[in-house]
């Protein structure tokens, strides 16, 4: 008992002793706290004698740092303090005594908290953001339209059509002008009486008036071969597309839709632009020559 009254007072003594070489320095407890690295409150707490406010261990690491900044104390005097601070916990242990959590609250801890690189809320808005960006990718890819790759037209002469094949898409050609000559095989008649009579008479009316346009064409005498050229395009499957202009825009053929067997011919002085919806439906005689097959849906002979 009487070390321990001992012990007791060489805290209280210590703790007066501090207050005492920092007022004799003329230093204030801010400024205190501020060279020794250590909270204000706790060097308030030293000075009152309460030493109770962190675990032993840690309230004589700070004595002996705010004492070596007053030059207060020695060896011996620490270890007083030492087992006294050890001889009060002894005493306030016991089980109704509150569980007090020091983690986190001193800087001479060894377990420090570190902040996670990515918190939760972090890591949602990033998800959030990816989600968005994802829904507005496949909006744009769903509901606006799509370019595409204007269509070309290739200027191909009979002779390199005959060599070899290129590939070629043009837009079609809607005009009024000229309706071709066309002649209707056995087969093709046989299926259209089998059509609407509407139908019929419409495309009864169309031949007969190219008929009559050809009779007159025949009465009238030929031109020599080198200053008009001949175009006969033959409907092999149904049904394709037939649209041909002559010497650019200089007679405008009108186009439509011709069923299997229809044979077309076409006049121009030098020039023709086809267009074919099916090229593998058709047939093409350039000037009495039967032309290989094709691909392009548009032609120019030239």
């Amino acid at each position: 008992m009487e070390a321990s009254r001992e012990s007791n007072f060489s805290l209280e003594q210590l703790a007066g002793a501090l207050k005492n070489a920092r007022l004799q320095r003329n230093m204030s407890i801010d400024d205190a706290s501020r060279h020794v690295g250590i909270n204000r409150g706790f060097i308030e707490k030293i000075e009152e004698g309460d030493f109770s406010f962190l675990p032993g261990v840690y309230v004589l690491a700070y004595v002996k740092e705010y004492a070596g900044l007053l030059g207060i104390g020695n060896e011996d005097t620490f270890e007083q303090c030492r087992q006294a601070l050890l001889a009060r916990k002894e005493q306030r242990t016991s089980p109704d005594a509150p569980h007090t959590d020091w983690k986190g609250k001193h800087p001479l801890d060894t377990l420090v908290s570190r902040p996670s690189l990515l918190s939760g809320r972090t890591l949602l808005i990033f998800v959030s953001l990816l989600l968005v960006s994802g829904g507005l990718f496949f909006a744009g890819r769903m509901f606006l339209p799509f370019s595409s790759a204007p269509e070309q037209t290739t200027i191909i002469s009979p002779d390199a059509l005959l060599e070899s094949d290129t590939a070629a898409v043009a837009e079609r050609v809607f005009d009024k002008g000229f309706l071709p000559v066309m002649e209707s095989s056995a087969d093709s008649l046989s299926r259209d009486t089998t059509e609407s009579a509407t139908k019929e008479s419409a495309r009864s009316a169309l031949i007969a008036k190219e008929v009559s346009l050809l009779a007159d064409s025949v009465k009238r005498p030929l031109q020599p071969q080198s200053a008009r050229r001949s175009l006969e395009v033959r409907i092999v499957e149904d049904q394709t597309w037939v649209k041909v202009i002559a010497d650019d825009s200089a007679r405008v053929y009108a186009g439509g839709q011709f069923k299997k067997g229809d044979v077309l011919r076409y006049e121009a002085r030098s020039k023709f632009w086809v267009n074919i919806g099916r090229p593998s439906y058709v047939e093409l005689y350039l000037d009495g020559k039967k032309l290989p097959p094709f691909s392009q849906r548009t032609l120019i002979f030239q």
